[in-house]
Order: C-alpha cells, then structure tokens, then sequence
C-alpha cells in the first residue's frame, strides 16, 4: 500500500491528531469511569462485587478479538471508512448499555465497546505513522498519550461523583457524546487515502500473518508489550475493591489515590517528547524498562 504524502507537524495537521484523540480519550475513560462505578453497578444488578473486575476483563478482550481483524480491513477499504465505522459502533455500543437489566447483558456490550480499543491502535495509530514522518509521528502519539492519560486521573474522580450524586448511567451517556463529536472532527479532518491495496480473496489475510508469524523479533515485542502493561492493568481493575471495599476508602479519596500511580504515566510521556530527537529510536525503551522494573519490585516489597 501506497502511504499518504507525509505532512509536516504543524498546527494545521495536528486537528487530525487531536480529533482522533477524543476519541481515544472517551475509549479510555469507557474504562477508567467505569472501574470505580463498577462496585456500585454490581449493586444495583443484585450480584457479587467480586464481578467488579470482570468488566475491564471483557472490555480489554473486546479489543483483542478483533485487532486481527482491522488493521487489513484498514488496509482494503482505506484507513477513514474503518475509523469512522469503529467511531459509530462505540458510541451505540455505550447507548444501548443504557438498556441493560443485568451483569450479563451489561458484560456483552463491555466485549462490544472493548472493539473500540483496536479501532485507536490498528486503524488510528496507522494511519498517523502514514501520515507524518517517522520522529514527528512518535512526537504527536506521546502527545496524543499526555492527553489520553487524563482519562485514568479524571474518570476515578468522575466515577466517583457519579457514584455519589447521580448515577452510572450518565457515564455512559457523555461517553457516547464525546465519541460523537470526534467522529465528526475524524469525518472533516483526517486525510483521505490516496492508494488502498488491490482487491484480493479473504484468505490472503491468513499468508500474511504467517509472514508475520515467522518474524521472531515481532513476535517477541508482541509478547513483551502486554507484560509490561500488565501491572497497571491490574491495578487499574482491582484497586476499586481492594482500597473501597477492603480498606474502606471512600470514592473520592479512591480517585484522589489514582493521581500518583497515573501521574508518572504522564511524566513518562512528557519526558519522551524532550528526549526523543536526542536518543536513537528504542534505547528510550532500554531507559525505562529498569524504572519500571524498580516501581514493579517496590509494590511487591
């Protein structure tokens, strides 16, 4: 596949970048709202809250399913018609789970919304790599992280608003309406493909991963990745019940406990901006891997 002329980093060509991060925003907080509201949520379904994590259990699931999927669906019907597809099925995803009567149903559309998190990493992420140059699109993907990481500091202390003066439901609800608004700014903004690949048999999809498949470096990536998000991915599900239910702490102060543990994720991103035109691309990685490993020891200890 031909790439997209590649833009220059300018303000101009960052409207692309900042609609699609509203989107990413409102994937993140789908998750980072939702966890502290799932004690409550269990509640009103009448079920145990040892349920509380099995929603981001489905969510994260949701997006793995069909990650595989996307990004050479991308490839064949162009990278915008895919976005804007993923945009419209999230946000209807996060309104129909207004109607649901149980943890079942409640969990279904969790595995639907999940799909949204590919839809940012197969089709968004891509389509900026097209679009600017190598070093500029490490720069706008940090700053689009420093701005997605608001959901993880703003959804503990949101949920826990929600939980104490409204209801759950209205999470939802502005969700749905910030993912609205960036399928319009995608719709205006983000480039049209000027090349997708030429039409071939679903099954060309399968020689392709097994190209993939024997690229053992890749393969060791894809592994390693997930590792290393894992801890705050834990984190992130268990901290409702293990710091309100097991040590009693109240919903504000639970959000408020979110702010040193996600704080870093933003310095992190702050400091890879500052760095990365200084530092060969990946020795930032071999930088960070020994801090992490150090906070992950300390939290054990």
């Amino acid at each position: 596949m031909q790439k997209v002329q590649t833009a220059v980093l300018s303000r101009a060509t960052l409207m692309f970048p900042l609609a699609l991060v509203l989107f990413e925003f409102s994937v993140y907080i789908g998750n980072d709202l939702v966890q502290p509201a799932m004690l409550a949520i269990t509640k009103d379904f009448g079920v145990s809250s040892a349920w509380a994590p099995s929603s981001m259990s489905f969510y994260l699931l949701g997006g793995a399913c069909v990650a595989w999927l996307l990004g050479p669906l991308s490839d064949r019907l162009g990278r915008k018609k895919v976005l804007l597809g993923g945009v419209a099925f999230f946000t209807i995803c996060c309104l129909l789970i207004l109607l649901t009567h149980n943890i079942e149903s409640f969990l279904a559309l969790r595995f639907l919304q999940g799909f949204g998190l590919s839809v940012i990493s197969a089709v968004g992420y891509a389509a900026v790599q097209e679009i600017f140059e190598e070093r500029d699109a490490i720069k706008v993907m940090a700053l689009m992280a420093n701005i997605s990481l608001l959901a993880p500091l703003l959804g503990p202390v949101l949920g826990a608003f929600l939980i104490d003066h409204v209801s759950w439901h209205w999470g939802f609800i502005g969700i749905a309406l910030l993912s609205f608004l960036s399928w319009f700014g995608l719709k205006a903004k983000m480039p049209q493909q000027q090349a997708s690949l030429p039409k071939q048999p679903f099954s060309h999809i399968f020689d392709d991963f097994k190209r993939v498949f024997k690229n053992k470096r890749f393969l060791g990536l894809t592994i390693g990745l997930p590792m290393v998000a894992m801890p705050l991915m834990l984190w992130i599900a268990l901290s409702p019940v293990m710091l309100v239910e097991e040590l009693g702490l109240s919903s504000l102060q639970y959000g408020l406990a979110q702010f040193p543990v996600l704080g870093g994720l933003i310095l992190g991103n702050i400091v890879l901006i500052k760095i990365i035109d200084k530092l060969p691309l990946g020795k930032t990685v071999l930088i960070g891997l020994p801090l992490m490993l150090a906070g992950d020891r300390k939290s054990v200890v």
